[in-house]
């Protein structure tokens, strides 16, 4: 038995192929660069807190950046620092501009009532090769006319 002769071809240029408008994009989380940007992120927080916390002689809280379980579970303390008389919230960005959550102010608000202390919020924005970094506080009205009372 004879196998047919098979016509060689001269084989096309390979054409660029074309997006499937149907295909789905990966999400960032199944990224591999997404996992290593992550990490990088939770540790800059981490130091933040930690540089933040010791230019105010205060400390990081024990579980810092744990979730608590459901909305009546009270086993997270509700921020990130406690220094002086204040339980601070300490988030911080790369960016330019950062929005500002009610949630986590009303979140802070009620762990500093549950130790009684006051709350405020810490914010950090980082930026350049050198990394130089601007800390703001922002505090409740009350808190800032008693400080100036004083």
């Amino acid at each position: 038995m004879t196998w047919p002769n098979k016509v060689l071809r001269k084989s096309k240029p390979s054409t660029p192929k074309k997006k499937d408008p149907h295909a789905r994009p990966v999400p960032r989380f199944q990224r591999d660069e997404a996992v290593v940007s992550r990490q990088d992120r939770v540790r800059r927080s981490r130091a933040n807190e930690e540089r933040f916390a010791e230019k105010l002689d205060g400390r990081v809280a024990t579980g810092s950046g744990n979730r608590a379980v459901g909305n009546t579970d009270k086993r997270t303390l509700g921020g990130d620092i406690t220094a002086l008389q204040f339980l601070i919230e300490h988030k911080y960005t790369e960016k330019q501009s950062m929005s500002i959550k009610l949630s986590w102010l009303l979140k802070v608000e009620a762990g500093a009532q549950r130790i009684g202390k006051d709350h405020a919020l810490g914010i950090t924005f980082e930026e350049g090769e050198g990394r130089s970094r601007k800390d703001f506080m922002l505090i409740p009205l009350e808190v800032f006319e008693r400080l100036c009372r004083l």
